[in-house]
C-alpha cells in the first residue's frame, strides 16, 4: 500500500475545523505555555506579530508549516499532516529532517521577533507531531469563530441590535482571502474554503439582523454588489428584494427577482427556491413586516409578523417584585434540554391589575419573541368563556396566510397551531381564562414559546409559575393616585385615606384619580368625604364602563356555583375583620364541611382571603374591603333572605 494513502486516511480526523471555543494548553508539569503576546492573522495574508511589532516574512514552505499550526491552536497536528501538505505527490526521504528544519527556523524568527521564555517556545513537539502554544483569542479566526457565533445567538433570541454589532465586529477581522500569501493544499485549501463560506453566512446574517432595524437604505448597495459578486445566491437577492421593497421601491424588488430567475434557468436550467418565491408573492400582495426564517437566521421573508399585544399604560406603578418574576420567565434565554413551553399565571382579585402586570411585561418581553406576540381575551362581555375554536381561529388567521378553509374541529385547529408555533419564538397572552381546560389547548408546543395567563380564579393544573397579585402598599396608592390625576406632589392624610379606601386597587385607583382629577377640583379632601360613605363608595368610584368594579364584581358572582352565589352576599354582614368557618357555617345554616367547600370555592375566585396563624378555632377567614361592601349592597338589594340562626 502506498505510505501517502494511509496518511490522507489518518489526516482528515487529526485536522478538524477550527474550534468555535478558546482552548488553552498546558505544558507537562501542568502549568501553562503560551505565547501570549504573539498573534496570527490569517484572514487575509498569514501575518505573526509580537508585541505589536510584525515579524521578519517567512520562506514559502515555512509559511505552510506556520500556517497549519495557526489553524489549530493548542492542538497537536501530526507531522504526516505537514508532510502530506507540504509535499502531495512525493515526499522526500529526508521530509522528517527538512520538516524539524522549518520548525527550528520558525523558533529562530519568533525568537528574533523579541518573544523571550515560553514566547520563544512557542512551538513545541508532542507526539505524533507539533503544537502551536499561543492564545485562542490571538489568532484572528478564533476570535472571528467566537464572535461570530455570539452574533447568531444575539439574532436567535431576537436581539438584532447586538447580533448586528457583533457580526459586524467579527467581519471586520477579515483583510482579504484566508492565508492569501501561502501555498495552500489539501487541508489548508479545505479550511479557506470553509472560511469563506462562513464569512458570507455571517454577512447575510448581519444583514438580516440590519433589516430587523430597517435599515434597508444601508444596505441596499452593499446587497447589489454581492448579487452581482454571487449571482447564484438567492440570500443575497431575497435580501435585495426586501430591502427595496422597505425603501417603497416595489417594480425594482420584483425586477431582482425576474434578472435572478432567468439566470437561474439559463445558467442552471433550475428555478428559484421557495423562500425566493415566497418573498416574491409577499411582495406581489404587498405585505409588510419582516420575519426571520427559523432555522435559516440568515434568510428574512416578507410575511406580518402578530403583534397583537394592546398598548402599555404609562403610569404603570410598582409591582417589581411581581414584574421581575415575569420576566425571569418570558425573558430567559432558551435553556438547553427545554421541551416545554414558559407559561406564568397571573391571578388575583378583579381590579387588582392582572391584565396590565401582563400587557407590560409582554412588551418589555417582545424583543425575545420575533415571530410575533399574539393576544386573546377568553371572556366575553357577559362573562362567558369565549369558544377555544373561536380564539384558534383568530390566531390562525393572523399568522396566516392558511391555504383553503380553517379545520373544523378543535383538535385540528389547535395541532395546526402548534405546527406553525414549534420552531418559532412565540409570545401568547391568554387574559381572563376561565379554566384549566379553556387554556390547555391554546399552549403552542416550541420551547421557544411563552404564554402568559391571566385569570380571575387560581388555576392549579396549569404547570407553570404563578405571580399572585393583592392590593398595592400604602404608599405605592398614594403615588399611583398622583399620576392619574397629574398632581406629583399629592401626599396627606387625605391622600391617605383615598388609597385606603380604594383597598390599594389599581382599578379603583384610577377611578378616584380621575374623579380627583375633575370632580373634586383637586382637592383629596374633598374626595375622602365622598368615599367615606361605605354604603355608596363603589357607586361613587364608578366613571366609565372600563373602570367599573361593581361590574366585574357582579360579574364574578354571576359566574359563581348557585349555593355558593347565594351564600356570598350573607358572609358579608360577619365581622370585617375575620370570622370562622363555624361561624359562617352558623350564617349558612350548612354543616362546616359544606362551609369549608363555599369558602374554598371563594378563596379560588380571590372574594375571600384566608389568615393561617394557629388557633382553637381554626383559619379566619375575611373578605376585602370593597368585596364586603359589594356583598353588603346585594342583601341591601333585597334579593336575598339572611339566616342567621
Amino acid at each position: 500500500m502506498d505510505h501517502r494513502t494511509d496518511r490522507r486516511q489518518a489526516v482528515p480526523e487529526s485536522v478538524p475545523f477550527p474550534p468555535y471555543e478558546p482552548r488553552k494548553s498546558t505544558g507537562s508539569n501542568g502549568r501553562q505555555a503560551a505565547a501570549h503576546d504573539l498573534h496570527i492573522s490569517v484572514l487575509g495574508p498569514l501575518e505573526a506579530r509580537h508585541g505589536g511589532r510584525r515579524l521578519a516574512p517567512a520562506p514559502p514552505k515555512m509559511r505552510v508549516v506556520l500556517a497549519l499550526l495557526a489553524i489549530n491552536p493548542n492542538r497537536v497536528v501530526p507531522a504526516d499532516t505537514f508532510v502530506e501538505e507540504l509535499w502531495p505527490h512525493d515526499p522526500p526521504v529526508s521530509a522528517a529532517d527538512t520538516l524539524y528544519t522549518y520548525l527550528y527556523q520558525l523558533r529562530k524568527l519568533i525568537r528574533r521577533g523579541g518573544a523571550t521564555g515560553d514566547a520563544a517556545a512557542a512551538i513545541a513537539t508532542q507526539s505524533p507531531g507539533y503544537i502551536l502554544r499561543v492564545d485562542p483569542a490571538n489568532v484572528d479566526a478564533e476570535q472571528y469563530f467566537v464572535t461570530a457565533r455570539r452574533g447568531q445567538e444575539a439574532l436567535d433570541n431576537g436581539d438584532a441590535e447586538t447580533a448586528s454589532t457583533l457580526l459586524r465586529s467579527a467581519l471586520g477581522l477579515w483583510r482579504g482571502r484566508p492565508l492569501a500569501d501561502v501555498s495552500t493544499g489539501t487541508f489548508l485549501s479545505s479550511y479557506t474554503a470553509r472560511l469563506q463560506e462562513s464569512r458570507l453566512s455571517t454577512l447575510s446574517q448581519r444583514i438580516a439582523a440590519d433589516l430587523s432595524l430597517k435599515r434597508h437604505g444601508e444596505v441596499v448597495g452593499e446587497l447589489r454588489a454581492l448579487t452581482v459578486e454571487h449571482p447564484f445566491n438567492e440570500r443575497f437577492s431575497g435580501q435585495l428584494m426586501i430591502a427595496l421593497h422597505g425603501l417603497g421601491r416595489r417594480a425594482e424588488a420584483l425586477e431582482v427577482y425576474r434578472n435572478l430567475r432567468a439566470t437561474l434557468i439559463r445558467e442552471l436550467g433550475l428555478e428559484p427556491s421557495s423562500e425566493t418565491s415566497r418573498i416574491q408573492h409577499a411582495i406581489l400582495r404587498a405585505d409588510t413586516g419582516t420575519e426571520l426564517v427559523r432555522g435559516r437566521p440568515d434568510i428574512a421573508l416578507l410575511r406580518p409578523t402578530p403583534a397583537q399585544l394592546p398598548p402599555d399604560i404609562a403610569d404603570f406603578t410598582a409591582r417589581e417584585e411581581q414584574v421581575a418574576k415575569l420576566r425571569s420567565l418570558v425573558c430567559a434565554a432558551p435553556s438547553l434540554g427545554r421541551t416545554a413551553p414558559r407559561v406564568a399565571l397571573v391571578t388575583g382579585m378583579p381590579g387588582v391589575g392582572k391584565t396590565v402586570l401582563a400587557v407590560h411585561v409582554a412588551h418589555q418581553a417582545r424583543a425575545r419573541y420575533p415571530d410575533g406576540q399574539l393576544y386573546a381575551g377568553l371572556r366575553t362581555d357577559n362573562g362567558a368563556a369565549v369558544p377555544v375554536e373561536d380564539v384558534l381561529a383568530g390566531f390562525l388567521r393572523t399568522v396566516g396566510p392558511q391555504e383553503g378553509r380553517l379545520p373544523d374541529s378543535l383538535d385540528e385547529r389547535t395541532r395546526l397551531f402548534r405546527t406553525w408555533c414549534a420552531d418559532r419564538r412565540v409570545l401568547v397572552v391568554l387574559d381572563d381564562a376561565v379554566s384549566e381546560a379553556q387554556v390547555q389547548p391554546l399552549l403552542p408546543a416550541g420551547s421557544r414559546c411563552a404564554v402568559i395567563v391571566t385569570s380571575r380564579r387560581r388555576l392549579p393544573a396549569l404547570a407553570g409559575t404563578t405571580v399572585e397579585l393583592a392590593g398595592l402598599p400604602r404608599s405605592k396608592a398614594v403615588e399611583l393616585l398622583s399620576r392619574v390625576a397629574d398632581q406629583p406632589a399629592l401626599a396627606g392624610s387625605a391622600a391617605d385615606a383615598i388609597a385606603g379606601f380604594c383597598s390599594g386597587l389599581p382599578l379603583a385607583l384610577r377611578a378616584a384619580g380621575i374623579l380627583l382629577a375633575v370632580r373634586s377640583d383637586g382637592r383629596p379632601e374633598l374626595l375622602a368625604d365622598r368615599l367615606a360613605d361605605e354604603e355608596h363608595r363603589l357607586r361613587k368610584l364608578t366613571v366609565a364602563p372600563e373602570l367599573d368594579l361593581r361590574a366585574r364584581l357582579a360579574q364574578v358572582h354571576r359566574g359563581l356555583p348557585p349555593e355558593v352565589r347565594r351564600a356570598f352576599p350573607v358572609l358579608g354582614l360577619l365581622d370585617a375583620h375575620g370570622f370562622t368557618r363555624a361561624r359562617a357555617a352558623k350564617w349558612m345554616r350548612v354543616d362546616e364541611e359544606k362551609a369549608e367547600q363555599i369558602l374554598d370555592e371563594l378563596i379560588d375566585c380571590h372574594l375571600v382571603a384566608v389568615s393561617w396563624a394557629d388557633g382553637p378555632a381554626g383559619p379566619r377567614y375575611r373578605y376585602p374591603e370593597l368585596v364586603r361592601l359589594f356583598a353588603r349592597e346585594l342583601l341591601e338589594g333585597g334579593t336575598y333572605r339572611v339566616n342567621s340562626g
